[in-house]
This record gives C-alpha cells, structure tokens and sequence, in this order.
C-alpha cells in the first residue's frame, strides 16, 4: 500500500481520513490498483474512489503471480518502484522476478530464473517476499524452501539461502515457507507451517524465526530468536505476514498479522 498524504497518520479509530493506493497481485499477469480513502472510524474503512485500475506485468501464462495472499514489495527506496516474483512457472519451466514502474505500469526489468535441480517439490513456488534497502528477498514456497537474493538495481541473483540444518528443519518436516522484514529493515521474519507427520500435514503450528539481515544480504543464516503460533491441527496454517506497527516502535507486541484460519484447501 502506498500513502499518498504523508501527513496523515493512519491506523488510530477516530483518527484522519487519508487516501492510498493499494496494489493487489493476482494470477493473470497484472496486479490489480486501487484508488482508496481509508476512514478508520468507519465499519467499511476502504472506500474505492474510483474503478479498479491494473499493472500488467506479462500474461496470464507466463507471470501468474498468484492471489490476493501474495504480494508486490514496493520499494522502500522508491515508492514508484515495485518487485514482484511469479507464483508458477512459465511454459518453459522458468519462474520470473521483475520490477515495474507503478506510476506508468512499465515493466523496467523482467529476469528469467532458471527451475534449480535441488527442488524436489515445485507446487508452489514464489510467493511472500522482504527487501533490505539494496536487495529484494522473494521466499520459495516448495521443498527445499529457500530465500533468494537479487540486487535491487538490475535485479542480479546474488543468493539461494535454503532452510535447513542450519535452522534445524529438514525437507517435509515444513510445509510452505513465507517471509517479510522488519520496518526497519534490520530482520527477516521467515514463517514455516509445521509439519512434523510429512510435507502438507499440517500440524497447525507455525515457527517464526527471526533472521539477521545483514548475514542474509550476504547468504548467510544467522537465526535472533524463533517462536511458535499454535493452531489446531489441518484448520490452521501461518500465511502471508506483515509486521505490526509495534514492533518497530520497540513495544513488546511485535506480533505480525496475517495468520488465518485454513480455508482455502
């Protein structure tokens, strides 16, 4: 979401209205754009002030970038800038990362990446991703589940950080991995829904581990702290995170949001 009045502090009830856009990733090539007033005094807070508008980035084939759990990372650099990572592979078996210019749509760099020969389950791929003030951080969603890295500038891959020993979990005993950082840009929140029985039995409990991003720009590991989200088995699954407000005021309800009840399989 990209505030157009900066002045304006959302998020208290009663507080002032502000206008946004709002930039959904969907399955057919484009995100969806949206021209919004939010009144957080209101029971219906997002009010569309005008009809949906779109930002293609390719076809339906070969840049599905998934549904509305899934993301485009606007860039903290440059808030006309945004990333995005395909959620399917194209015809030819690639997955995409792009950038595109959210203000004229141009795509400004679309990079073809290569199926990796250590996945050994591709049902889902792209999907969640985080950046540091240099680098764009797509999470792989499949087995072995890994973070890339890519320079923000002309979106080299530097990076394939896989989860593993390191961080104490091997293939199938996660299923789907997703990840944001922190406001501050000084971590990455990776989340893992817990399958201890086998990939997609899902236990209901989500690990989140909080990593070091300087270790990361460099592909390294180096975990800060972890917990657990306990849910009921098979009714739960963690998803597609953002952080909350708190935790970058350095409160302790640095909780991030997003967790949901299991409805969509």
């Amino acid at each position: 979401m990209v505030p157009v009045d900066s002045k304006a502090t959302p998020g208290a009830v009663g507080g002032p209205n502000y206008q946004a856009e709002i930039f959904v990733a969907v399955m057919g090539g484009h995100f969806a754009r949206a021209n919004v007033t939010i009144d957080p005094s209101s029971e219906t807070p997002i009010i569309l002030n005008e009809p949906l508008g779109m930002v293609g980035i390719g076809s339906l084939k070969t840049h599905p970038a998934h549904d509305i759990r899934h993301d485009i990372r606007i860039d903290v650099n440059d808030r006309n800038v945004g990333f995005w990572s395909t959620y399917r592979p194209d015809p030819n078996g690639n997955l995409r990362v792009g950038k595109s210019d959210l203000t004229t749509g141009r795509v400004l760099l679309d990079v073809i990446v290569p199926p990796d020969p250590r996945i050994t389950w591709a049902g889902a791929n792209y999907c969640a991703s985080g950046q540091a003030h240099d680098y764009f951080m797509p999470v792989f969603m499949g087995q072995p589940g890994f973070i890339d890295v890519f320079a923000k500038n002309d979106l080299a891959h530097q990076h394939r950080v896989f989860i593993g020993d390191e961080l104490g979990f091997k293939p199938g005993e996660y299923t789907f991995a997703h990840g944001s950082n922190t406001p501050d840009m000084k971590y990455f929140l990776l989340t893992l829904n817990l399958t201890p029985d086998g990939h997609t039995k899902f236990g209901g409990n989500t690990q989140l581990i909080m990593l070091d991003m300087k270790a990361l720009e460099q592909g390294k590991i180096k975990k800060v702290k972890e917990a657990t989200i306990y849910g009921k088995p098979r009714d739960a699954t963690g998803g597609h995170y953002h952080l909350s407000p708190a935790f970058h005021s350095g409160r302790q309800t640095d909780i991030p949001v997003g967790w949901r009840p299991r409805l969509h399989h």
